[in-house]
């Protein structure tokens, strides 16, 4: 069942779980939609759960698109969680997929990719150079440099 979005399509899914939707992790407008009547919530009490504003509710269940972040969809979540579990885990594995999408969170391929790389430069295990990749990036970000930089650097001799 492909769905474009919005109320007409949420009126024709609304009594499916979150999990029979192919789209789910992806259609916001859906996700959102389902989770207010999940909590019987009117837009301005979801709002005010979440910190925003009615109209910013609205535009999210109407256009879609995401503008939560991770914080508040944990408090979504644990809102969710006492009676509807699954969408709960629908809602934090959607805002971890936007993570990954916009750049802000590694995916696992990622990261393994990474530790592979630096254990094959070290002859060392993954295990071992987990902690001396983590250092390293954590220092990297204290510094507020991009990787990309330090590699660049590195590779100019500096």
């Amino acid at each position: 069942m492909a769905c474009a979005g919005g109320l007409a399509c949420w009126l024709r899914i609304r009594a499916l779980p979150c999990e029979k939707i192919p789209s789910c992790p992806t259609d916001w407008s859906i996700l959102f939609l389902q989770a207010r009547d999940a909590l019987g919530l009117t837009q301005k009490q979801l709002g005010a759960l979440l910190g925003m504003d009615r109209r910013t509710i609205q535009r999210w269940e109407e256009r879609g698109g995401i503008g939560m972040d991770r914080k508040q969809a944990e408090i979504l979540a644990a809102a969710l969680r006492p009676s509807h579990a699954a969408l709960a885990d629908t809602v934090l594995k959607a805002v971890r997929l936007e993570e990954v999408r916009g750049g802000r969170l590694a995916s696992p391929e990622a990261v393994a990719s990474i530790l592979e790389a630096a254990a094959h430069a070290g002859g060392m295990s993954v295990e071992a150079v987990k902690p001396i990749v983590r250092a390293a990036l954590t220092a990297t970000a204290a510094a507020g440099t991009h990787p990309s930089a330090v590699v660049a650097a590195m590779s100019e001799g500096t």
